[in-house]
């Protein structure tokens, strides 16, 4: 099952796009665990996928949040729901990431990818 999953996500041109190598020279990280300290609380979790441009010197200059969801979206209104569920969680990650590459938050885009959207 998760492998036709696969194949059916990847047949998708939005998940093919959202997937595809950004132009210059970025860096990318899969499944990447991490741990912040976050005023008095301790932050775990795992980074699905996260692009990161750099300058000439190897300072990040932007980076990019992405986490694969499972979850079915039959329609826009179940997908904003979602998206809503998940906020705090990407909200988190922005900011563990921010701290680790010391970027602004603005800096910092967030993406969900879900790969069993049937809109």
């Amino acid at each position: 099952k998760a492998i036709a999953l696969f194949h059916r996500a990847m047949a998708a041109p939005e998940i093919r796009r959202a997937l595809t190598r950004p132009p210059g020279n970025p860096e990318l990280w899969q499944e990447r665990k991490f741990e912040v300290v976050d005023g008095n609380r301790w932050v775990s979790g795992t980074f699905d996928r996260v692009v990161v441009l750099r300058d000439q010197n190897g300072k990040a200059l932007k980076a990019t949040v992405l986490d694969f969801k499972s979850d079915e979206v039959k329609d826009d209104a179940a997908l904003a729901e979602l998206a809503k569920q998940y906020r705090p969680q990407m909200e988190a990650y922005r900011n563990a990431l921010s701290r680790m590459l010391r970027l602004p938050q603005a800096k910092v885009a967030l993406g969900l990818l879900f790969v069993q959207a049937n809109l």
